[in-house]
């Protein structure tokens, strides 16, 4: 398995310097592998990226486990995170007529642990079944774009939050707390978009519950929410609800999450974003308790020149009722990290990461359960072809 994991990494850093001087005089985006006037005919798209990283722990956990934290989640290890592969169509109506789309993505890694169904749900639930490194389809749906609105049916990412499960979104090699365990990562089902304008985007769907496949309880969840952008002032904001039911067969109990994001450019290359996420369940496990949880993550980010930039975060996140994770409590995180971009196709990410926890009494977080604190620095290689 390591000798396919470094062969992968070779061969796309090959490709990286075969088309580098191609890639820094493209317009927008980078050097691709797939590219073909059959493929601009149909205006079809195939591209992919590798992300590769190595996180060292100080404390070297004997269970080489970073605790809660993610998906950089393997101490003093070389981990081949995504080797991810997107075959699409985008729909293109111009505001006017008929258009048919859709999208496949195959991802290949140890991050297939974070975007595979929920066990028990079907479809790629089994297919890496207790593997470190295995295949996961996080997206795989079809469009119908009538003028404005986009139609959506399949399987894909939850609109929500500021992060991404996909690296080539993030500024940070690690995740929040947030991101990994309050909210979903992907959605089953169908959902409507629709553009009033430029500066207002609307959204409503049905799903069978968080990170599933198949429903687990034959109930129908529902999601909508709305995108605002104010050009003049550089400012966005979205906000987006869920509620449903996500227990087994029997148990009646409803789970209602909202996530709003403030993203605010400041001045000459700063920019700054407010994640803010509270959710709640009821009747938990059938026992009649509910469980509450809310976090808020802050981002400041400073483009230092073209290609290089700085940026810090700050998560807290409360988990009183310890539905999100063992020990529950409040927890805090705080990274510094630096993103290069000496071309197109490659980032390089560096970060260091502080994690303090304050679980319920008698738990321990951090370090094989010993500890509450933790320091990490983790460096990883995005390549895009």
């Amino acid at each position: 398995m390591k000798t396919f994991q470094w062969a992968t990494a070779a061969l796309l850093l090959g490709t990286l310097a075969v088309g580098t001087a191609r890639a820094q005089t493209a317009e927008d985006e980078p050097y691709r592998l797939f590219q073909g006037s059959w493929l601009d005919r149909y205006n079809l798209g195939i591209r992919g990226y590798l992300d590769m990283g190595y996180t060292y722990n100080p404390d070297d956990p004997v269970d080489r486990s970073n605790g809660l934290v993610g998906y950089n989640d393997r101490s003093n290890d070389f981990m081949l995170n995504q080797l991810y592969l997107i075959t699409e169509r985008v729909t293109k109506t111009e505001g006017v007529g008929v258009d048919v789309g859709g999208r496949v993505d195959l991802l290949y890694g140890t991050d297939h642990r974070y975007t595979q169904v929920t066990p028990g749900t079907g479809f790629d639930s089994t297919w890496s079944e207790g593997k470190l490194n295995g295949l996961s389809m996080p997206q795989v749906y079809g469009d119908v774009a009538i003028g404005d609105l986009i139609l959506r049916a399949g399987h894909f990412y939850a609109p929500c939050g500021y992060e991404s499960a996909m690296p080539t979104e993030n500024f940070f090699y690690s995740h929040t707390h947030s991101f990994i365990y309050a909210m979903p990562t992907t959605l089953s089902g169908g959902e409507a978009i629709f553009k009033f304008n430029d500066t207002l985007s609307v959204n409503a769907g049905l799903d069978t519950g968080w990170n599933n496949w198949d429903t687990q309880n034959n109930k129908v969840s529902y999601f909508g929410g709305f995108n605002l952008n104010f050009e003049p002032s550089r400012t966005t904001f979205a906000l987006e609800f869920f509620s449903g039911n996500n227990e087994v067969p029997g148990i009646a109990s409803t789970r209602n999450f909202v996530s709003a994001v403030l993203t605010q450019k400041i001045g000459l290359g700063w920019t700054y974003a407010l994640e803010v996420d509270i959710g709640q369940e009821t009747n938990v496990s059938g026992l009649g308790s509910t469980a509450n949880w809310s976090g808020a993550s802050n981002y400041l980010f400073y483009e230092i020149f073209e290609g290089l930039s700085a940026g810090i975060r700050h998560e807290w996140l409360q988990d009183p009722n310890h539905f999100l994770f063992t020990g529950g409590g409040h927890i805090n995180d705080l990274s510094l990290g630096v993103n290069w971009k000496p071309n197109r196709n490659l980032t390089v990410r560096s970060e260091i990461r502080e994690d303090w926890a304050n679980p319920t009494a008698g738990f321990y977080t951090f370090d094989d359960f010993t500890k509450n604190n933790q320091f990490l620095w983790a460096t990883d290689v995005v390549v895009r072809f």
